[in-house]
């Protein structure tokens, strides 16, 4: 790969790359957070919240709060760390974090759930996963002395 410095000497595609994956991470963040509010109106609009005791539910929503933790996480430590071993640990964190949401969706659509706004949402949400985590591993691939 070329080394293209700009003008800081910063390697301009260590610096795409590593834009896309927080780029990617943050637009999950704000679909999630559309997921919930989604979720809370459309429930309020029919006067009945008791389905979020089956979905989320308290475990789901502990999982939330996780992901949305290593999210936030992920975005200030790929501007903060990047040494090779970190690369390969946000690759892993985007593949991890990707398949979950995808693993959910997949449950969703198996109990007879297809298509709503909710799934909308889900398919851009692992478009950025999946774009995110292809960046992470073009990122974690880069030689060390590539990426200062």
């Amino acid at each position: 790969m070329n080394k293209i410095q700009n003008g800081e000497g910063r390697n301009v595609l260590t610096d795409k790359l590593r834009n896309v994956v927080v780029q990617g991470f943050a637009g999950m963040l704000f679909l999630l957070l559309m997921m919930t509010l989604t979720d809370l109106n459309e429930l309020g609009m029919g006067g009945n919240f008791s389905a979020l005791n089956i979905d989320p539910g308290v475990a789901g929503l502990w999982f939330m709060v996780i992901m949305t933790c290593i999210n936030v996480l992920v975005q200030i430590s790929v501007r903060t760390f990047e040494n090779k071993p970190f690369r390969w640990l946000v690759f892993g964190a985007s593949v991890i974090h990707t398949l979950l949401f995808v693993f959910h969706q997949v449950e969703h659509m198996s109990s007879g759930l297809v298509f709503d706004m909710h799934f909308v949402i889900d398919i851009v949400h692992h478009t950025l996963g999946i774009w995110a985590t292809i960046a992470a591993f073009q990122w974690a691939k880069l030689p060390e002395k590539v990426t200062a």
